[in-house]
């Protein structure tokens, strides 16, 4: 009995000191996303497109910093942008994420496209993309979302999402 109460003991302490660490923690974290962006906005008054506008019409679009993108979500949502981010992946998807800007947008390309996914394994010197931090300029479809959370993919859990529709330039990030 007394080795029972001993170990509820440990549990409810380190349940206490990780509830009190986490409600310290994500105030902080909180405070860092509101980082204004390094880069003003483009001087033009076109920056995106229709979706239903040809990739070609997108030619002419400046190209956004990914930071300018993700703190005005409202004024680029559903549109298609031309957009200089870092992409970066892991086990449950791959997304945009610049440390200037921390917000975190779920990345997804068609999986009939081969010319995104052989330009991004071409940049990454291997089929696995994810792994390896990959600067680009991509041209694509964004879009604020309220995340599902149906799984633990980002694709469900971030609350931005940008589908590639065309890469431009790819490279590996320093």
């Amino acid at each position: 009995m007394r080795r029972i109460i001993i170990r509820l003991t440990v549990a409810l302490c380190t349940f206490v000191l990780g509830f009190g660490a986490a409600s310290l923690w994500l105030p902080a974290a909180r405070d860092t996303q509101e980082a204004p962006c390094p880069l003003s906005p483009p001087a033009t008054d076109i920056v995106a497109v229709a979706t239903s506008a040809d990739l070609q019409g997108t030619v002419g679009l400046p190209i956004l910093a990914y930071c300018e993108l993700v703190n005005n979500p409202d004024r680029y949502s559903r549109r298609v942008v031309r957009v200089h981010a870092t992409l970066r992946g892991f086990i449950h998807g791959l997304l945009f994420y610049e440390h200037v800007c921390p917000v975190q947008t779920a990345v997804a390309f068609p999986t009939n496209e081969e010319g995104v996914r052989s330009a991004l394994a071409e940049a990454a010197g291997s089929p696995y993309f994810g792994h390896e931090p990959l600067d680009l300029i991509v041209v694509g479809r964004f879009e604020k979302i309220i995340p599902s959370n149906e799984s633990d993919a980002l694709w469900e859990t971030a609350p931005l999402r940008f589908y590639i529709l065309r890469v431009e330039k790819a490279t590996k990030a320093r």
